[in-house]
């Protein structure tokens, strides 16, 4: 202990010997004991005002404690007297990051803040996800764990292994699940193994778990396979077949196709799917599924019917055939998205099944899955262009046992706690999703759809769910986009700019967003603000840096940190 002091002490003596005051100061920054490095520069600067490296360290010290608004005096005495680049962005940046690290109990400034200081993708982001994942608000709660996706740091780990046992939102756990999968944190295997075992946990928290924890694991052997087929829990007879599948362990289907024959309809339809995409056809399967096609569950003898069929069976497309005349509408619609897969060698034989259809739900399925082929059936495209126009409901996707079959119906999505216009979101996202199929096709419609959904959907809505149509850098859907930026109505020219602005292009998005901002109610504003940061040009630095001195609080957190992504970049 003695000797500790004795370093420590000789280490002192050394960090505060430094004749030049400001390297005192800094000494009292690394150490972070800013108060008294704030004490330290105020005393020089009585002396020697002019010093900018005092005021500069002074500046940050300020910066570092929160008190941004002495720390904005100082940089309007310094802005005019600095002409090193390097320094002027660093003191910038930690004006920005003195803003973001002041916290607030305003939703959206928080919420802003812990985007902002994400997206840096610095140690300085920490603690701001931290509180994030401790919020009381499952919006930014959520937002804080999709976020954590690119921070591997022990104390980040930490607090989502603990954040996962106490939480009780099932959309945040989903999250909070895929980022440890993601961040393949052995530590979480055990607390996987949990949920995968509780048959009471919901099936999505399930299959998310198994998704991480094959994520983590580099392998399975077959007495890990043999041991969660017999298992009594239904959570470890799916995971047998989902790791199966994930390694693509062929020599262990021999263990999967008993679960064909299991009581439960979730582990059924495991079995199905490995051992039809892993298995070679044969007598074998083809008895196992064609015994299921009648199966009392509707979702396990769909799932069998596909199975044939893709299996070279005739029987399993006709089977599938017979549930699109099912009293049920979930039932029908779930075969006309299993029936969607076999849209590249059957596309007429499907398009009489559109023709014959009374559900506009199943004919979209089928249309959407005959485009899917790379298809331009123009029979196919003015399904999907007769249901986006003649529907007013809202649409969701949804999956049911079997996570293959996407199918898109009416929604049932409620508001949910803490997810602001969640039901309106849903729609969105999955309205441009089929825009962008069409958009691919070269539909002569696609255009003025993406001009009606942008006029008539609320901009916070559409903000985050337009970035569906360049989301994989479709040349047809950024075309339209472009198109836009053209257009009469200044607030379809300001959406277009929002998402070329995502996109990275400075050069078209920058100037409409920042003649709109002025005249721009807040809320606009901070969506401008946003689309700047995503930018990260450094045109942007002398605006932003002048809106981080706004009196609204919100617009001082976005500007501040898109400000710190444009220094970065």
């Amino acid at each position: 202990m003695a000797l500790w002091l004795s370093i420590t002490a000789l280490s002192a003596s050394v960090l505060f010997s430094e004749t030049d005051p400001s390297d005192r100061i800094y000494n009292h920054i690394f150490l972070q004991n800013y108060a008294q490095a704030s004490k330290e520069a105020e005393r020089y600067l009585v002396s020697d005002p002019e010093n900018i490296h005092v005021r500069s360290a002074y500046l940050r010290s300020l910066s570092n404690q929160g008190n941004v608004e002495s720390a904005f005096k100082e940089w309007q005495l310094l802005e005019a007297k600095i002409n090193d680049e390097s320094t002027y962005r660093s003191l910038i940046e930690s004006l920005a990051w003195g803003i973001l690290s002041k916290h607030s109990n305003q939703l959206n400034v928080h919420m802003s803040s812990i985007v902002g200081a994400a997206l840096t993708q610095d140690a300085r982001a920490l603690p701001i996800l931290i509180q994030g994942l401790r919020s009381s608000n499952a919006l930014i709660r959520v937002t804080s764990a999709q976020l954590t996706k690119s921070y591997r740091d022990t104390r980040i780990i930490d607090e989502l292994l603990k954040q996962l046992t106490n939480e009780r939102v099932w959309y945040v756990k989903l999250e909070i699940l895929q980022a440890l999968g993601q961040l393949r944190v052995e530590k979480a295997v055990p607390l996987l193994e949990s949920i995968i075992r509780d048959d009471q946990s919901q099936i999505e928290e399930r299959t998310a778990a198994m998704s991480a924890l094959c994520s983590i694991q580099e392998d399975v052997t077959e007495e890990d396979i043999i041991r969660l087929v017999k298992s009594s829990r239904i959570g470890e007879r799916h995971f047998a077949a989902r790791a199966v599948l994930a390694f693509e362990k062929r020599e262990m289907l021999q263990h999967i196709f008993p679960l064909m024959g299991d009581a439960s309809p979730e582990v059924i339809v495991a079995g199905i799917t490995t051992s039809v995409l892993l298995g070679s056809p044969s007598e074998e399967l083809s008895n196992h599924l064609s015994s299921l096609v009648e199966h009392a569950h509707a979702e396990v003898a769909i799932s069998a019917a596909w199975g044939l069929g893709i299996i070279g069976k005739r029987a399993g497309i006709e089977r599938l055939k017979v549930f699109l005349l099912s009293p049920y509408a979930h039932i029908r619609q779930i075969a006309a998205s299993a029936l969607s897969f076999f849209a590249y060698e059957h596309e007429q034989e499907l398009l009489n099944c559109i023709r014959d259809q009374a559900d506009p739900f199943v004919r979209l399925n089928i249309a959407k899955g005959i485009l899917c082929t790379g298809s331009k059936s123009r029979s196919a495209q003015n399904e999907v262009v007769s249901l986006l126009k003649g529907v007013r409901q809202r649409l969701m996707t949804i999956t049911g046992l079997n996570p293959l079959f996407q199918v898109i119906t009416a929604s049932t999505v409620r508001h949910t706690f803490g997810m602001q216009q969640y039901p309106a979101y849903v729609d969105s996202v999955t309205r441009l999703d089929l825009i962008n199929i069409l958009a691919v096709r070269q539909n002569k419609e696609a255009l003025a759809m993406v001009e009606s959904f942008l006029t008539e959907t609320q901009l916070g809505v559409s903000f985050s769910a337009a970035l569906i149509l360049i989301q994989e850098g479709v040349e047809e859907s950024i075309e339209l986009v472009h198109t836009l930026l053209q257009h009469e109505n200044e607030m379809l020219r300001l959406q277009a700019a929002f998402i070329l602005a995502f996109m990275g292009e400075e050069e078209k998005a920058f100037p409409i967003l920042k003649s709109t901002y002025t005249q721009a109610s807040r809320d606009v504003k901070v969506h401008i603000l946003q689309a700047m940061g995503h930018i990260r040009s450094k045109d942007s630095i002398a605006f932003l840096l002048e809106v981080m001195q706004d009196p609204f609080l919100v617009l001082r957190v976005v500007s501040a940190s898109s400000l710190i992504q444009c220094v970065y970049n």
